[in-house]
């Protein structure tokens, strides 16, 4: 993940924090995007931790689902369930 971190900043920008290069260990702000109104005015976000074990690539990273703003717990711990399974369809 090492290699990868540098184009996910990229990707994030600002959204995008490196917690950690060793091991590696990153954090993404998540929020619905609006044509009209951008990131600004959400009602909804969450943090995105991504954490790579020994065996990465191989193996899928350690994922968890903060929700920060007009998310519960709940919706978070489904979400999470969602994106472990389109993990798990790639290693």
């Amino acid at each position: 993940m090492v290699a990868s971190i540098p184009s996910l900043c990229a990707i994030f920008q600002e959204d995008c924090e490196v917690v950690s290069k060793s091991p590696s260990q990153i954090h993404i702000k998540l929020r619905p995007y609006s044509k009209d109104a951008g990131y600004e005015d959400s009602d909804v976000s969450a943090l995105l931790s991504v954490r790579c074990l020994p065996g990465y690539p191989y193996k899928c990273p350690k994922l968890q689902l903060i929700p920060e703003k007009g998310l519960s717990k709940a919706d978070a711990s489904n979400l999470l369930s969602l994106l472990y399974d389109q993990v798990e369809n790639e290693f």
